[in-house]
């Protein structure tokens, strides 16, 4: 029982469940709720989450305050990386956007402004596949960082590159929050120069720093 003059304070980097935010198809759980119900029955006096991945997440937990994507690249390898390249951020799908918009905007304010592209995908709910990758506009020789919060097997980046890549884009990069990586760095490899996320699952006997830059502070 937890002692009324106590106050706790829990940090997330990540939250489990995050993509399972709403109801595709009927008779699946709705995952994130269930999490945040047992989150919320600590009585935290604050809860703070890295990048969740979307403000429904937020609205679920009690006393939730956020670390944003753009809190964490500001200042970052990435950050310096996206200015000393030149490198165009591309957002994947609709749910990135505003990040990706925050992101420009905080680079911005620093000197550095750069282009941001906003893709689209479409997925079968029922299968979790995705269908079809949407990039609109001239990408031809542009080099571009895609920023996204989390990445498990990768599906959703190796189709957006593939596309990138068949409309002549120049070289390809990558940034999420919540490195998972559940199908290893060797499927990206194909597709990206580099790839960087804020922390991960990996073992640290698994990452090729050559190809893998963990941002997290220590």
């Amino acid at each position: 029982q937890q002692n009324p003059e106590t106050d706790v304070h829990l940090i997330m980097p990540y939250f489990p469940y995050a993509r399972q935010d709403r109801v595709c198809n009927e008779g699946e759980a709705f995952s994130a709720s269930v999490m945040a119900g047992l989150i919320n029955g600590l009585n935290c006096k604050s809860v703070q989450v890295f990048d969740p991945h979307s403000n429904i997440v937020v609205n679920l937990l009690n006393n939730c305050h956020v670390v944003s994507q753009a809190d964490m690249l500001e200042g970052s390898i990435v950050a310096r990386d996206i200015q000393n390249k030149g490198l165009v951020i591309v957002s994947p799908d609709k749910g990135a956007a505003d990040k990706a918009s925050e992101v420009a905007k905080r680079l911005a304010a620093s000197g550095c402004d750069t282009e941001v592209l906003y893709c689209q995908k479409e997925r079968d709910t029922k299968t979790g596949q995705i269908t079809r990758s949407i990039v609109t506009g001239n990408v031809e020789g542009k080099d571009m960082i895609i920023l996204d919060d989390i990445c498990d097997g990768g599906r959703t980046f190796i189709e957006l590159a593939k596309v990138l890549k068949e409309k002549g884009v120049g070289s390809l990069y990558l940034y999420v929050t919540h490195g998972i990586f559940s199908k290893s760095l060797d499927v990206l490899r194909e597709h990206f120069e580099h790839v960087y996320c804020y922390h991960t699952l990996l073992r640290s006997s698994d990452i090729d720093e050559q190809f893998l830059s963990v941002i997290e502070e220590k």
